[in-house]
């Protein structure tokens, strides 16, 4: 019913939304999405970086560029460019050596450099004790460079716009893990750059994996084709409860039809049975051919039992007897190729269950390699949330209406 009143919002006010240069809308849209999404994998995948940046007031200086440099390279893949030099430096020598895109009253600040294709923060004049004034900076800089390369066209205005971006970004990640970043005064500025007055100069830094986690949720890919496509399943081990581990996948048939969630402890399965994808799925873990893994953090506010338990329970009000929730033919590689660019893809196969079982538990999973319509819906759930904003709708409502979107009871 959501899809069927999306539509008829869309078929509605289409030439409103074109009077107002849909193109450009989109495009915003889109650098925001983007945004979000190498913000996400960051706070996942960089945990001390994460920490740094929230606590800026704690960190040293090689630390803080370490982090940054980190978002940096994270927000510069995800808007398909390759990773770039990211500097703190004391004093305002650069821009007297290097082209920098900055306003003239800014100068001294740092900026992007399109000499030797670097980014570069000036400690002296920005507050480096303030994650809000860091994630703008950050995300101006690192968007005169996505669009300096993407078309060699760039502006402090669009700029803005990526400094915006990255902040509600960085403060919706932080809102949705329980996580708060400090907001540094002037006093903890002066106190922070004494400190840290040798450590501020030209140099390269660049993100570590975050530190081990503890074996909780774990999310894995396996082959499925020649053609490299993967299928995702997930597991729930060393459970605190005493419960045995299980499996999560879901089997659909590959000529299309109704789906059938399997969620099975690991006694109860074996390798000589393939018939179902979650046999395949023991049977890959067992052989240790798996492809890709993540550990999924627990969520915070969640004890590592409640959310073990929260993923078995959405996993098993997956309807699949709704229509909407019809496993794909093929599994989906049609719709994939023909989405539609406003929309994106709406149907859901195996990797967009477990992506949303992840998701709809409170956690936060990764892009896995040639996992095909794994983030199926996310677009219309983001149109969704539009929508029902503008309605004056209450977040209990967004909420429960992408809850059902997404295909659970």
């Amino acid at each position: 019913m959501m899809y069927l009143i999306c539509l008829l919002f869309f078929t509605t006010h289409f030439f409103t939304i074109e009077a107002l240069n849909f193109s450009g809308i989109i495009k915003d849209y889109t650098n925001q999405v983007k945004t979000q999404e190498a913000v996400d994998k960051f706070q996942i995948t960089n945990q001390d970086g994460t920490e740094v940046l929230n606590d800026l007031l704690s960190g040293e200086a090689g630390e803080v560029e370490e982090a940054l440099g980190g978002l940096s390279d994270e927000i510069q893949e995800e808007f398909g460019q390759d990773e770039t030099e990211l500097a703190l430096y004391e004093g305002d020598e650069l821009t007297q050596e290097s082209e920098l895109y900055a306003q003239e009253d800014e100068i001294g600040m740092g900026g992007y450099s399109k000499e030797d294709d670097g980014i570069y923060i000036n400690a002296n004049e920005k507050n480096m004790t303030s994650t809000d004034e860091m994630m703008t900076t950050l995300g101006h800089e690192n968007r005169h460079r996505t669009d300096y390369l993407e078309d060699e066209n760039t502006s402090e205005e669009l700029a803005d716009r990526g400094g915006e971006d990255l902040t509600a970004a960085w403060e919706n990640a932080n809102n949705r893990g329980g996580r708060t970043a400090t907001d540094g005064t002037t006093d903890n500025y002066t106190n922070w750059k004494d400190d840290n007055q040798t450590a501020m100069e030209k140099s390269t830094g660049k993100a570590e994996v975050a530190k081990d986690v503890e074996k909780r949720v774990i999310v894995y890919s396996r082959p499925v084709s020649k053609t490299g496509k993967t299928h995702i399943f997930a597991e729930v081990s060393e459970r605190k409860n005493g419960e045995p581990d299980v499996l999560i996948s879901l089997t659909g048939d590959p000529l299309g039809g109704e789906a059938k969630v399997d969620v099975e402890t690991l006694d109860d399965l074996s390798t000589s049975d393939k018939k179902r994808a979650i046999d395949k799925d023991y049977s890959h873990l067992i052989k240790k051919t798996t492809s890709e893994q993540q550990v999924i953090n627990v969520p915070e506010g969640m004890t590592e039992s409640e959310f073990d338990e929260l993923v078995i329970e959405n996993a098993g009000k997956y309807d699949t007897k709704n229509p909407s929730n019809r496993y794909p033919v093929a599994g989906g590689i049609l719709e994939d190729l023909l989405s539609n660019p406003l929309i994106g893809t709406v149907s859901k196969n195996s990797n967009t269950f477990i992506d949303n079982v992840i998701e709809e538990s409170g956690g936060m999973k990764k892009d896995f390699d040639n996992a095909l319509l794994q983030n199926s819906g996310e677009t219309m759930e983001q149109w969704i949330r539009i929508i029902n904003e503008s309605g004056g709708s209450s977040e209990q409502k967004i909420e429960s209406d992408i809850r059902s979107f997404r295909g659970f009871e």
